[in-house]
């Protein structure tokens, strides 16, 4: 990826190289979503000027179909989301403050913001906001994102959400 999203106030810098990983199992991109299908996984971490993470999954399927497929699962997963993540919290005494936004979309594109106090499981635990960027573009799916620490109810005002369909076009382009 030649840029990530908010790139110009994180300096992303890849934890090195792309690692392949194993499909032989449905695969979680946040405690709402998994992919299911794919034949290939690529994944890459980053860390920001700040130490904040990020990863790229990309996931390859069988045909376009099949990713998408795959995508509008996702898509629906994060559409819900809000529920399923207040069912979490509550089952862990967590503050039911979970609150999902969709930012932006383009043609087989969306992005999502969700705040949130987190508990234990793919997202570090305590209060932030997480970037997602779920893009399709022929047999491949790709979901960028990335943690703000310490965010809740709104995100970071230095990062805007209305550059979210830029970014989306951006990690587009670079698949």
């Amino acid at each position: 990826m030649a840029k990530l999203p908010d790139a110009h106030r994180s300096a992303w810098k890849a934890l090195g190289p792309p690692q392949t990983r194993q499909t032989t199992h449905d695969v979680n991109v946040s405690e709402c979503g998994s992919v299911h299908g794919a034949v290939g996984w690529q994944q890459q971490g980053y860390a920001s000027k700040a130490n904040t993470p990020a990863i790229q999954d990309t996931f390859t399927f069988t045909s376009a179909s099949a990713a998408d497929g795959a995508y509008r699962t996702l898509r629906t997963a994060f559409d819900g989301c809000r529920h399923d993540l207040r069912a979490f919290q509550a089952q862990h005494g967590t503050p039911q403050d979970a609150v999902v936004t969709k930012t932006a979309s383009i043609t087989d594109g969306t992005a999502y913001s969700r705040s949130w106090t987190a508990v234990a499981g793919i997202s570090m635990p305590g209060r932030q906001t997480n970037h997602y960027y779920v893009v399709r573009r022929g047999a491949l799916l790709t979901v960028v994102q990335y943690t703000e620490p310490g965010v809740v109810a709104t995100a970071d005002p230095n990062h805007q959400d209305s550059g979210d369909r830029a970014d989306l076009s951006t990690i587009a382009e670079h698949m």
